[in-house]
């Protein structure tokens, strides 16, 4: 049983540490989204002053950095947007519409006369 908790611990702490690895070492190729988006630099610790710690910029814009650039994140927002389409026929874009059949339209297309 102790031998079984130590594996999980260390499946868990793997797991975990995935995203950073990918991040870090680009393990896997994964194709980037499409779409229009803008992202931020990778962090960096030179951003780090203490003037920026006590306004809490450094922290605002690094975990922004660490968001935009995290491992396995195209996949991730690929799996979150067809679970959100699949089970609640939801989408999250503000310019998309759902149709009938289950068609996916672009709000600008619809703009039409009759």
């Amino acid at each position: 049983m102790e031998a079984l908790k130590k594996i999980v611990f260390y499946l868990l702490m793997l797991l975990m540490l995935l995203p950073a690895i990918q991040f870090r070492y680009n393990i896997i190729n994964i194709k980037p989204l499409d779409g229009y988006f803008e992202l931020s630099k990778p962090p960096e610790l030179k951003w780090f002053t203490f003037k920026g710690w006590l306004k809490e910029s450094f922290q605002k814009d690094f975990n922004k950095a660490v968001e935009d650039n995290l491992g396995f994140r195209n996949i991730l927002i690929r799996i979150n947007n067809q679970l959100n389409y699949s089970l609640f026929r939801y989408s999250d874009s503000k310019r998309v519409v759902i149709g009938s059949h289950d068609c996916l339209f672009e709000e600008h297309c619809l703009n039409y006369t009759l």
